[in-house]
């Protein structure tokens, strides 16, 4: 076995990407552009009779039996291909005897070629491919789409992985943002301890390693206790670097993490990246007791898997972001509104708005400290200590630990040794900068909040020799920490909602004439978030369901009649599903569009305007008993084309949820309430438990199974949106099993807020 001779720090720095050695499963071979082999794996004997010192300079052809000689003939091609930079090529060959798997990359002006014998031949096929596929990839995509939560999602996903694998534990590893990691879910058979709300620390995936995860999506070590063979040579005819393997399927590992795997208990692990807006968020770990390897097949399905996983998680983050943006961005305009109110604006008002100032950030206390006064609100420390953190962000924090105008802590006394009397109020601090020539500041402050952290072994121990070798930890067992002076972290949101606002005060108080070209600044930035939200899920969600629907049909082309009913239900199944989630995100970018569409106001006759939205109904009423009754519709101040997406979405739920009554009753009216009008429509369709009346209007929130009633989850939250940002509010009403109500109220010009 051998012992790493790395320190702590040289593993940090350790070159992984040059390992000098592959494992032994398979064979590598290295070749230029005119086809000449320039490295080989030490076991390439194997392949076709030739020691590694004679394969050194002689082509494919020549080195390979004659069965697998196909794969020399289209060498000048393959290596054509891969200097596009098309991805990983796989190909099935027949070598010696036995079916191999061939992975083609480029590295520089070289092709490196590596095979691997297939442990279970005939299932690398269309049909093999597809049988998994069907068989678990596809129950996760139909399951996932009834989640809302990520956290759900990823339950689901470790159950459906390890059913996929055969391997005895699948986790779901997520890392925060100093890089340790924490276990969010895990699916196990017993044969491992759980490791469920367990961390790591950082140091357990070293930066480089981290890189290494982000680039390669999939990587497989099938027997911890394997003994690396070698590259020959070592190095390159023209280098004195080792080949670089950094993409490399057969890559070998370094001696450290084999050892922590041992330590562990695990003698086989698999890990898929999840990659989120283009950042390592975590990992789908699989590990087995005893060695374990998985086919071609499963471990493609399983990147699919994690690919599709991490789209998810995308978009269900994306839009919780948005929710939250919106929500900040009406305390950050009340605020604003308050200050520039105020004759002349300063920003001292900021605290007579105490619920928008803490909800702002989510704080518990604040502060505005100018040149000459200090205003606290909430639980906040004293005014001498409020100064004195003041004058040391001034003069020393402030520079050094801002980041984009904010600086941001959740352990004071971590980086202010001073703050270390002060963890009751403020153990955590938000501050921004408001003056460009005074200390001034806007503060947000949060008390202590004592934690406890379940560690997977003490996360600084270190084994070491006599020598001072360094090895990893040695054991996993539940080690508890008890975490003081911490407060509850900042979320990003959080952060951005206080940078806003500093923006906006910085504005206000310091460029008065400007007044104008800020407020369209601000916009600018609002639209440039929507964009970058709209993109990120276009990015992550329409490729891949594209991708899912164009190799169906390319399936089902493959395989033309000859297979049974099951599979042509199978795969209308994936094209149907993948058609329904493209809806979702064509939904979903309607949404997002909302914000930054500006609103046209007109006296409209809404008399009308329901005619023309029930005509536009008349084909999903076909063949339907409808009873439409319409009464009493004051005119409206407001856009008319969002307003008739308001009764669009509102009459063609009425109609979804009412269409097992006959016949079916739809009740439209309004009336005049005070500051505005009050517009009703009612059903008397399917209803619902007024107890979930409060997530009718979020995001991906549906009170019915979609087996039951189509739809996305989106018409509510788009109806909210737009009779917010007229200034109104929406209300519903609901009983199973007798019908609903939904209400929206419009102010008129005199008592509605300018927006």
């Amino acid at each position: 076995m051998r012992s790493p001779t790395e320190t702590a720090a040289s593993c940090e720095s350790e070159p992984i990407h040059i390992p000098g050695g592959i494992q032994p499963h398979g064979w590598l071979i290295a070749f230029t552009a005119s086809g000449r082999v320039t490295h080989v794996s030490a076991n390439v004997s194997a392949l076709g009779g030739l020691h590694p010192g004679e394969a050194i300079g002689k082509t494919l052809a020549e080195m390979l039996p004659a069965e697998a000689r196909s794969l020399a003939a289209g060498s000048l091609g393959l290596l054509e291909w891969a200097r596009r930079g098309t991805g990983g090529f796989v190909r099935q060959v027949r070598i010696t005897g036995q079916w191999c798997q061939c992975f083609a990359h480029r590295v520089g002006d070289q092709l490196i070629l590596e095979i691997e014998p297939e442990t279970r031949p005939g299932v690398f096929g269309a049909a093999g491919m597809a049988d998994t596929l069907q068989a678990d990839v596809l129950d996760f995509s139909r399951e996932a789409e009834d989640l809302g939560a990520w956290q759900d999602v990823v339950h689901l996903a470790t159950r459906t992985a390890r059913r996929l694998s055969g391997f005895d534990r699948v986790l779901i590893y997520r890392f925060d943002s100093a890089w340790n990691g924490c276990v969010v879910a895990e699916d196990g058979n017993g044969k491992l301890p759980s490791l469920l709300g367990r961390h790591f620390p950082a140091s357990d995936i070293p930066a480089q390693a981290r890189e290494m995860y982000r680039r390669n999506r999939l990587r497989l070590i099938q027997d911890a206790g394997y003994t690396p063979v070698a590259i020959v040579p070592a190095c390159g005819p023209d280098s004195d670097s080792p080949l670089d393997l950094r993409q490399a399927v057969l890559r070998s590992v370094s001696p450290l993490h084999l050892q922590y795997m041992r330590n562990m208990g695990t003698m086989a692990s698999m890990s898929a990246s999840l990659i989120v807006d283009g950042q390592l968020w975590g990992l789908v770990a699989f590990h087995s007791r005893d060695p374990h390897f998985p086919t071609l097949p499963v471990r493609s399905a399983v990147d699919f898997l994690a690919h599709m996983l991490s789209g998810g998680i995308a978009a269900r983050a994306n839009a919780e972001r948005a929710q939250q943006l919106l929500v900040t961005q009406a305390h950050h305009d009340r605020l604003l509104a308050a200050m520039a109110a105020a004759s002349p604006p300063r920003p001292e008002v900021l605290a007579d708005e105490v619920g928008d100032l803490l909800a702002l950030t989510g704080a518990e206390g604040a502060a505005i400290v100018t040149e000459t006064d200090c205003l606290s609100v909430g639980q906040t420390p004293d005014e001498a200590s409020i100064r004195r953190i003041a004058a040391w962000l001034a003069a020393e924090g402030y520079p050094t630990q801002i980041s984009a105008g904010v600086f941001v802590t959740d352990n004071l006394a971590a980086v202010w040794p001073e703050g270390a009397r002060l963890v009751a109020r403020a153990s955590g601090v938000l501050a921004v900068s408001i003056s460009e020539l005074h200390p001034s500041f806007v503060m947000w402050f949060r008390p202590e909040v004592v934690q406890t952290l379940d560690w997977a072994g003490e996360p600084e121990h270190k084994s070491a020799d006599a020598a001072g070798r360094i090895w990893p930890r040695d054991s996993f067992a539940l080690w508890r920490q008890t975490v003081h002076r911490t407060a509850l972290s900042w979320a990003p949101y959080q952060q951005e909602a206080a940078r806003r606002l500093r923006q906006a005060i910085v504005g206000v108080v310091m460029r008065r004439a400007e007044e104008l070209a800020g407020v369209n600044r601000e916009l600018v930035r609002t639209n440039t978030e929507l964009e970058a939200f709209s993109y990120s899920i276009s990015h992550d969600l329409r490729a891949p369901f594209r991708h899912i629907v164009g190799y169906a049909e390319l399936l089902r082309e493959h395989l033309g009649t000859g297979y049974a009913e099951p599979g042509r239900r199978y795969l209308q199944t994936i094209v149907d599903s993948a058609l329904s989630a493209g809806q979702l995100v064509d939904d979903l970018l309607a949404f997002s569009r909302l914000g930054r569409t500006a609103l046209a106001y007109h006296r409209v006759n809404m008399h009308k305007l329901v005619e023309e939205t029930q005509r536009s109904l008349e084909l999903e009423a076909a063949g339907r008993r409808v009873a439409w009754r319409i009464g009493t519709l004051p005119p409206a101040w407001g856009d008319p084309a969002m307003l008739r997406q308001v009764l669009l979405n509102l009459l063609s739920n009425a109609l979804k949820y009412s269409r097992g009554r006959d016949p079916a009753e739809i009740s439209v009216f309004g009336e005049v309430v005070a500051g505005g009008h009050r517009y009703t429509v009612q059903d008397n369709g399917a209803g619902f438990d007024m107890a979930y009346a409060g997530k009718l209007f979020g995001v991906f929130q549906r009170l019915h199974l979609s087996e039951q009633y189509e739809g996305t989850g989106i018409g509510l939250a788009l109806v909210r949106r737009i009779v917010e940002r007229h200034s109104g509010r929406v209300e519903a009403f609901g009983e199973v099993g007798v019908g609903a109500r939904f209400t929206f109220v419009l102010p008129e010009p005199d008592s509605r807020s300018q927006r």
